[in-house]
């Protein structure tokens, strides 16, 4: 199992797909932690967004195609994964989940 924090937000909507795709081929399966999407309305999604913006550009340009498309869940749909279990907002603002390719465990 792999895990791979915080960092899919951050890529070019289309390299993250791909990315998680070779992350899980060597197990099946994953733990991928990245922002809850949507951010809750509390001091801490307000705090998250204003980072992200303060970054840069193309930084918060990334953060806001990776929310607009469902976050971690519309990424590991994407990725063909399932989510076998998942923890939302510990700590505060997180998405953590465990996928599984199905198909690959089947086999």
């Amino acid at each position: 199992m792999f895990s791979y924090p915080y960092a899919l937000h951050e890529m070019e909507k289309n390299d993250r797909i791909p990315t998680v795709q070779a992350l899980a081929q060597p197990a099946g399966e994953l733990i991928i932690v990245d922002y809850l999407v949507p951010q809750p309305k509390t001091l801490t999604g307000v705090l998250n967004v204003i980072v992200e913006r303060a970054v840069g550009q193309d930084h918060f340009r990334n953060f806001r195609t990776f929310t607009r498309a469902d976050g971690l869940v519309g990424l590991l749909k994407g990725a063909g994964l399932t989510v076998v279990d998942e923890i939302l907002g510990t700590p505060a603002g997180a998405h953590i989940a465990v996928a599984r390719d199905e198909h690959r465990r089947s086999r």
